[in-house]
């Protein structure tokens, strides 16, 4: 599959924060809160990690995965389930059922496949360009590297 670009992936998650089923998650946390992540791409968010999601408010995709679009896409999908656990304080392991059951709500067909990241060879050669075997981490430019602010209006949820 062909690659993506950085806005086009922001804008998938900005559709994917206003679908109805993520919406009405974000409506059962209990206290004023507003759910804003900031989205990065970066160059890498190590050799094994296509994203990285730190709390509610911002997630990270590592550059090379954005080589093939419905992997970076199910990347995006999965971060984002870590992001809404930590937004609606839901307590459980980083891969237990509770990320599950929010995963599921997300990606209700793709849950099973968004669980990890799939190499593709886009990826891996990609990949290889930051990550050489057996030498040290490199990060040389693969794409532009971009901050995203949600920049829809924000949505106060609770009481």
């Amino acid at each position: 599959m062909k690659g993506i670009t950085p806005d086009a992936l922001f804008k998938y998650l900005k559709q994917l924060i206003n679908t109805e089923r993520v919406q009405a998650l974000l409506h059962t946390v209990k206290r004023q809160k507003i759910f804003q992540p900031i989205f990065k791409i970066v160059p890498t968010c190590g050799a094994r990690w296509g994203g990285m999601c730190y709390g509610a408010g911002t997630i990270e995709v590592s550059s090379w995965i954005l080589k093939d679009a419905s992997v970076a896409k199910g990347v995006v999908r999965h971060e984002l389930a870590h992001a809404i656990q930590d937004f609606l304080n839901i307590a459980g392991r980083a891969h237990g059922k509770e990320f599950i059951q929010i995963l599921k709500s997300i990606a209700p067909r793709k849950w099973r496949w968004d669980r990890h990241w799939h190499s593709t060879p886009a990826i891996q050669i990609a990949r290889t360009k930051i990550h050489p075997r057996g030498r040290r981490t490199t990060l040389k430019p693969l794409t532009e590297y971009r901050t995203f602010k949600y920049a829809v209006t924000p949505i106060t949820v609770g009481v």
